[in-house]
């Protein structure tokens, strides 16, 4: 099932699997909650990601804030989801780095994607130069840039705008 979730989640064109199946792990429920949110059923997601919240662990309740931040921001929300990633970082600042997760759920992925999103936040909230310090602190190696009208990646297999 977690094979079917993921490719869900990251859109390699697999049908989610059943929508009423809860998946027990909390990264299947992560997953879950990509999917569902990548399918515009944000209120099914946010119930996954929630129940994360609450009782998923560090890594697992930062990355559900953040995802629910992701949320917000697209509905340009950008004051709520500042909440949600300073929520995010908090509950993984001080987390070690674990064995790496091929597809980043693991601490310093969570501490990537609230800083990512803190970055956002503050870009649409017209704070450029945050949004760069912050933007540095995600993303080292500087494959993202802040421009004008949003994030965006240099790296030639992402995702191309963040906002």
């Amino acid at each position: 099932m977690e094979s079917s979730l993921r490719s869900a989640a990251f859109g390699d064109g697999v049908p989610p699997p059943d929508p009423f199946a809860v998946p027990t792990s909390p990264r299947g429920r992560l997953l879950a909650a990509i999917g569902l949110g990548a399918r515009g059923r944000y209120a099914a997601a946010a119930t996954l990601l929630n129940g994360l919240r609450a009782n998923g662990g560090p890594v697992f309740a930062s990355l559900a804030a953040s995802t629910l931040a992701s949320h917000r921001r697209q509905l340009g929300g950008h004051a709520a989801a500042l909440v949600l990633d300073g929520e995010a970082l908090a509950l993984v600042i001080t987390e070690p780095r674990d064995e790496p997760d091929p597809d980043g759920l693991d601490a310093e992925g969570a501490r990537a994607d609230a800083l990512l999103g803190l970055a956002a936040d503050n870009l649409g909230r017209g704070r450029l130069t945050a949004a760069r310090r912050l933007l540095a602190r995600a993303d080292p190696g500087g494959t993202v840039a802040v421009t004008g009208s949003g994030l965006r990646s240099h790296a030639p297999d992402s995702l191309h705008a963040y906002t």
